[in-house]
């Protein structure tokens, strides 16, 4: 074999590992930026999470509550709930039963703690109970500065408070 053309074979052999290795490295940067996306959305989801268990289990397993507020209807909605907060040894919990109707077809009712009108938190979805619906919250933050809680009518997952339902204040 001619001189050359083995240093030819060899460094086309280089010039595939190195492509290798290039193309190993993009993908792994990717993956690592999608990952680390993905851990900073589940971070803030760990710290406000809505459990799954509903307002009458959390009732049923005797867990205490400080704090009990009455629910409001607001504008020309009906319905009326109870919600019951307390904050203990660094975590926020609150439990919250309504006897709203089913919110109709692609719609649902989410919970919302204000601070002001525009500092606020999501709490998630009411889920349907015997009698309306309701929810069990809990988080690792502070929420007792968060003066108001309010239902609302959602249509859009967007992370907007929509169409106000019952409210109570703290």
């Amino acid at each position: 074999m001619p001189k050359n053309l083995k240093s030819i074979r060899i460094y086309y052999m280089n010039y595939k590992t190195a492509t290798l290795i290039i193309l190993g490295l993009i993908a792994g940067l990717l993956i690592g930026f999608g990952l680390g996306l993905k851990w900073s959305e589940n971070k803030e989801k760990t710290l406000i999470s809505n459990t799954a268990e509903t307002a009458e289990e959390v009732t049923r397993n005797n867990q205490s509550m400080n704090d009990e507020t009455d629910l409001s209807p607001v504008d020309e909605f009906a319905g009326s709930g109870l919600v019951s907060s307390e904050y203990s040894e660094g975590v926020y919990t609150y439990t919250v039963t309504t006897d709203l109707p089913d919110p109709g077809d692609g719609k649902y009712y989410e919970g919302w703690l204000f601070k002001s009108r525009t500092d606020f938190a999501s709490t998630g979805k009411l889920k349907k109970q015997t009698g309306g619906y309701g929810q069990a919250f809990a988080a690792e933050n502070d929420f007792s500065g968060y003066e108001t809680l309010s239902i609302t009518l959602e249509e859009f997952d967007d992370q907007q408070p929509e169409t106000y339902v019952l409210e109570a204040e703290f």
